[in-house]
């Protein structure tokens, strides 16, 4: 009888840990149908912006399933192998003292060889206003002015340590380059590190995206600030502008993730009449923020903005009247391994593409799709451990009782 008593707590505890585990299965908050497959073949499947902007940054929980839910191996592929690489090359920064002037002079080496028309400063985060003068040099005796009085962004952050300050300047080649800050005695800035931003890409094939919602303010501090507002979050690899303008213009434009200027180095781009393309490295956001430094120049006039995906689609073995379709949006889902990917010859060099419906909402609950990371996963298993223990001590529990009892009957 006690026996039977510990058996069966036993096997509750198990059940119960089972069931608990089983909350660790991908839960998607959307799916969309597939076309008809009208014969049993390889297709290529065009992921629309609606479908890749709900889905994680790397798709990884990406579904095709079947009617009875089974998953159907697929292939990720993009159009065109469309590259951007953004990246920022760093200047050394070999000097940073106060000289016999009173003022701070902060020197940085050149070591590309190669001229430059701007200059990446990231600060430690500030809540100041500082000017400088940028001045150069080949010898680091003899110093050239190139850009003076040019103010700081007087922008903070209560998240991050580091902010990216952007100087626009005349194309130049000098080996070093010094920035002195404006006045004697005062505190200078702590200059963390200083480079350039270059970008590199080759043209791919793309799908629009919705046009944004655009709002512009022209500000004193000689900038223009232009929201763009989706209607969801997209992923955004080019953006097309309509700038209104004077017959000749050549502006810094920074273009930042979100609706302010954050502390991460922006994609920094000069626009000028018949240059307005720009390749942003798939960013995805529902926000952008872009940033015109106009000096004391007419600021410029946003009319419009397109902006586009790089095609994705995936490659996919289905049968023929076959219902499919895709199921997507479940922040902590881990991507899939298929043993298609060591057949990829079998698939073929032109297979027919198949349409993907409007997107639904998934009857499961759905999951907030977010960057990918790890913090949902951890805390999923810790309620998983905690529930797990605390099953351990009712077991243990139990099986003191039955000991008790055992040790009252003999006596």
């Amino acid at each position: 009888m006690k026996k039977r008593l510990l058996h069966k707590s036993l096997t509750i505890a198990l059940l119960a840990t089972v069931s608990t585990c089983c909350f660790a299965q991908e839960h998607f908050a959307y799916k969309a149908r597939l076309g008809e497959a009208k014969q049993s073949a390889f297709y290529k499947i065009l992921l629309p912006p609606q479908v890749i902007g709900r889905c994680q940054n790397d798709v990884a929980d990406l579904r095709i399933l079947d009617e009875q839910n089974n998953q159907v191996a697929y292939l990720l592929k993009q159009d065109a192998a469309q590259f951007s690489d953004n990246s920022f090359i760093e200047f050394p920064i070999i000097k940073k003292e106060k000289e016999k002037d009173k003022q701070t002079h902060i020197t940085i080496e050149n070591k590309t060889g190669k001229p430059i028309s701007d200059l990446l400063l990231v600060t430690a985060n500030m809540d100041a206003r500082r000017g400088v003068n940028i001045s150069g040099s080949n010898n680091l005796k003899e110093w050239y002015i190139i850009k003076e009085g040019v103010w700081l962004d007087n922008f903070f952050s209560t998240k991050e340590e580091e902010l990216v300050q952007t100087i626009s300047l005349p194309t130049v080649l000098y080996k070093y380059f010094q920035i002195t800050v404006i006045g004697q005695d005062i505190l200078p800035f702590n200059v963390v590190k200083a480079g350039i931003y270059t970008q590199n890409y080759t043209q791919g094939k793309y799908i629009s995206i919705p046009q944004p919602n655009i709002s512009q303010k022209d500000s004193i501090d000689k900038r223009s600030y232009i929201r763009l507002k989706f209607d969801q979050a997209y992923r955004i690899d080019k953006l097309i502008l309509e700038v209104d303008g004077p017959k000749f213009y050549k502006r810094g434009l920074n273009v930042y993730d979100g609706n302010f200027i954050n502390t991460k180095t922006p994609f920094a781009v000069y626009i000028s009449p018949g240059i307005s393309e720009m390749f942003l490295g798939s960013a995805k956001s529902r926000e952008l923020l872009m940033v015109i430094n106009n000096d004391d120049n007419i600021p410029l006039k946003i009319k419009s903005v397109k902006a586009f995906q790089l095609n994705q689609y995936l490659l996919a073995y289905l049968e023929k009247n076959k219902p499919y379709h895709l199921a997507f949006g479940d922040s902590t889902a881990q991507a899939p391994i298929y043993d298609l990917k060591f057949f990829k010859d079998s698939i073929g060099t032109n297979p027919q593409a198949i349409s993907v419906e409007t997107v639904q909402e998934s009857q499961q609950k759905p999951v907030a799709v977010q960057p990918k990371n790890n913090s949902g996963k951890i805390w999923l298993w810790s309620i998983i451990a905690a529930v797990s223990v605390l099953l351990l001590l009712f077991v243990f529990r139990m099986i003191k009782e039955i000991n008790r009892a055992n040790g009252s009957s003999e006596a």
